[in-house]
């Protein structure tokens, strides 16, 4: 399967190409021309459209690992001089917004 990154870069040159293809067509009236370059990048966008809404949503992290991820940060910042007590500090303030935002 296409990766969306890839596919939302050629979405990008369809249209950065479809532009100058509906300047150039309407100046010369050469409205075919006009047509094709729009309907293109209409149609890339489309599918671009499909994808994305088809596509697996990404799995998200469990709290296991964001929890070691945050202790590894906590303990790297630590080697690096921080305050531990004050990184600890800070990863629980930012615990209770999560959850404040969260509504528990």
């Amino acid at each position: 399967m296409v990766e969306l990154r890839r596919l939302r870069g050629v979405v990008i040159v369809v249209c950065v190409a479809a532009i100058p293809t509906m300047i150039v067509g309407s100046i010369l009236e050469r409205t075919g021309v006009a047509l094709f370059g729009g309907l293109c990048a209409a149609i890339a966008v489309g599918c671009l459209l499909v994808a994305t809404t088809v596509a697996p949503a990404p799995k998200p992290n469990s709290a296991e690992d964001e929890a070691a991820r945050v202790e590894a940060l906590i303990n790297d910042l630590a080697a690096q001089g921080a305050d531990e007590a004050a990184l600890r500090g800070l990863a629980n303030t930012a615990i209770r917004l999560g959850r404040a935002q969260q509504g528990q």
